[in-house]
C-alpha cells in the first residue's frame, strides 16, 4: 500500500512491486532495482494478485525465498549489483532467442535429466490462509488434469503435488500458479552443462539462449533435438 498525506493510495499486488515497497519503504534498505526487468515483470505478472500479512518476525532473505516460490519471477542480482527479476515465461517469443551459442564454440559439455521422481501430473494449491485459525481456507483441487493421467509409468497418487502458499487469497492467481507448477513438473527437464570461451562473458544468469545446431557430432540429448521447438506429451 503506497501513498501519503494528500495523495491517493494504490494497492501493490504484484510480487516485484511488493518486494520493492518492503525493502525501500518498510525496512529502509537501500536497494537498487534493474528498471528494464521491472517493466518486464509488470507485463509478465499482469493478472497475478497477492495479499498477505507478516504476523511474526522473519528475515528479509527468508521472506524473499518463500514469497517468490508462489510467483513466476525470481529476484537475483545483475552484473552491476542491482536487483533483477527473472521471468519464467510460459510461452517463449522470438525475442527470447537472440542469444545464440554456436556449437563450434562450446569447449565441452554433458547432458543430464532431472529425476523421474520429481515429475508431477496433478497439482493442488492450498491458499487463503486464516491467521487466526492457523489454517488454509481454500484449495484449487487436482481438477486441472484427469485423475487417470499416467505419465512416465507413475500412478496418480505417486505424482500428486500439494503446494501451500500464505501469499495468495485470489482465486484466479491460485489457478494461475496451479497451471504454472503443473507445466513445470509434468515432464523431466533436460540439463545441459557446458563451457564457453570468454567471448560469451556478456551472458548473465537468467538469460535465454539457443544453440545454432546440435553439439559435438550432431549429438541428440536422450534422443531429443534440443535445437527445435517440441511439445512433450501434447
Amino acid at each position: 500500500l503506497t501513498g501519503g498525506e494528500n495523495e491517493s493510495f494504490e494497492f501493490l499486488e504484484t510480487p516485484h512491486r511488493i518486494m520493492q515497497n518492503i525493502f525501500n519503504d518498510e525496512i529502509k534498505y537501500d536497494v537498487k532495482f534493474n528498471y528494464n526487468s521491472i517493466v518486464e515483470a509488470d507485463t509478465a505478472c499482469e493478472g497475478w494478485r497477492y495479499g498477505f500479512a507478516i504476523n511474526e518476525q522473519i528475515t528479509a532473505k527468508q521472506f524473499t525465498q518463500d514469497f517468490f516460490q508462489s510467483s513466476i519471477i525470481i529476484p537475483t542480482f545483475d552484473s552491476s549489483g542491482s536487483v533483477k527479476y527473472l521471468v519464467n515465461y510460459q510461452l517463449l517469443e522470438a525475442r527470447h532467442y537472440e542469444n545464440v551459442v554456436k556449437s563450434e564454440d562450446v569447449l565441452k559439455y554433458r547432458f543430464e535429466k532431472t529425476k523421474i521422481d520429481d515429475v508431477k501430473t496433478q497439482v493442488n494449491i492450498k491458499y487463503g490462509f486464516d491467521y487466526a485459525e492457523n489454517e488454509f481456507t481454500k484449495e484449487t483441487g487436482f481438477s486441472v488434469v484427469d485423475n487417470d493421467v499416467n505419465y512416465y509409468r507413475t500412478t496418480g497418487e505417486d505424482s500428486k503435488l500439494e503446494f501451500e502458499t500464505k501469499y495468495i487469497t485470489d482465486d484466479t492467481t491460485a489457478n494461475l500458479l496451479q497451471k504454472r507448477l503443473l507445466l513445470w513438473y509434468c515432464n523431466q527437464h533436460l540439463i545441459v552443462k557446458f563451457d564457453l570461451p570468454i567471448s560469451y562473458m556478456n551472458l548473465e544468469v537468467g538469460d535465454y539462449i539457443r544453440f545454432d545446431k546440435l553439439l559435438g557430432n550432431n549429438e541428440k540429448a536422450f534422443g531429443s533435438n534440443y535445437t527445435i521447438w517440441e511439445a512433450k506429451n501434447g
